[in-house]
This record gives structure tokens, C-alpha cells and sequence, in this order.
């Protein structure tokens, strides 16, 4: 994961909504130092749970500020991304014991088919 592309990303995303990028990192609740940690070098990843955060804070999917390609084997289209988001910002608002019991859902339903 090259980290210098996701800070990029990132500040590409937050200009098109107007937003600084260390408002955006205080706001999502990720902390405002989070980018200039990755653009230093001083931190070499991110954590999934803070994209998941910045993303939502956005209105972007996860894969948009890692600069994952939309085409292609595996691309999700914009509608399925779209979805995709709703249903993480949802999830997020779950307590654990919460998630645990739609995680024993979905594997019902899965062990079902």
C-alpha cells in the first residue's frame, strides 16, 4: 500500500468537497494528525476502521481513497459501491454484540443456501 498515494488521495478527495484534509481527519473522529503521520513517514499504514471513518465523513467508498481502480476484473460499479458504503456506515453504528448477532445471521442465511 503505498501510503504517499493514499495522502493524495485523500487531499484530492477532501478538495473536491471543499473540505481541508486535517478538518476532514478531526471530523471523521480519525485524528488530525493521521495524514501529515503518513505523508512524514512517522506512521506506514492506516488502520481499515479509520478509512472506513474518513470515507463515510466524505461520502466516498474506501476504495476511492485508496485510489483503487473502478475497471477491471473484481471493479465494482459506482451503484454496487454506493451499497456497499450504506451498509458499512450501518454496520458501524453497531454495538459488538450487535455485529455479533448479524454475523451469525449472514452465516445462517449463507449455510442455508
Amino acid at each position: 500500500m503505498d501510503t504517499q498515494k493514499i495522502v493524495e488521495n485523500i487531499q484530492n478527495i477532501c478538495a473536491r468537497h471543499g473540505v481541508k484534509p486535517t478538518v476532514a481527519c478531526r471530523e471523521s473522529g480519525i485524528g488530525k494528525d493521521v495524514l501529515s503521520n503518513l505523508k512524514s513517514g512517522r506512521t506506514k499504514s492506516i488502520k481499515i476502521e479509520k478509512l472506513r471513518l474518513l470515507a463515510d465523513y466524505l461520502g466516498v467508498t474506501t476504495s476511492e481513497l485508496l485510489g483503487e481502480k473502478k475497471d477491471g476484473p473484481g471493479a465494482v460499479s459506482d451503484v454496487e459501491a454506493a451499497l456497499d458504503q450504506e451498509l458499512i456506515s450501518r454496520l458501524v453504528r453497531l454495538t459488538p454484540e450487535e455485529l455479533e448477532k448479524v454475523d451469525a445471521f449472514v452465516q445462517g442465511l449463507l449455510a442455508a443456501r
